[in-house]
């Protein structure tokens, strides 16, 4: 049982590492976008950005085109989030 288990876990750590490298990179795209529509981003609003999930960065890149701040961004972040 246990090495069944351990035999999985290869497999577990990857599709992991996956998601994260994908959500990583999903952020440096929204940061990138939001310092060419408004300005370059603190280190904290960058370690938000950072912080979301792959399905908010998607939902934050289609708002981009709606906002006309980047105060306004960073609370339809925090909407997000509470959800």
């Amino acid at each position: 049982m246990l090495a069944e288990r351990i035999k999985k876990w290869p497999e577990k750590w990857l599709k992991e590492g996956e998601a994260i490298r994908e959500a990583k990179g999903k952020a440096e795209l929204l940061i990138d976008l939001l310092k060419k529509r408004f300005q370059p981003l603190s280190k904290a609003q960058q370690d938000v950005v950072y912080s979301l999930k792959s399905e908010v960065i998607i939902s934050v890149i289609e708002y981009l085109f709606q906002a006309s701040s980047l105060d306004e961004i960073f609370e339809y972040i925090n909407t997000l989030k509470t959800r």
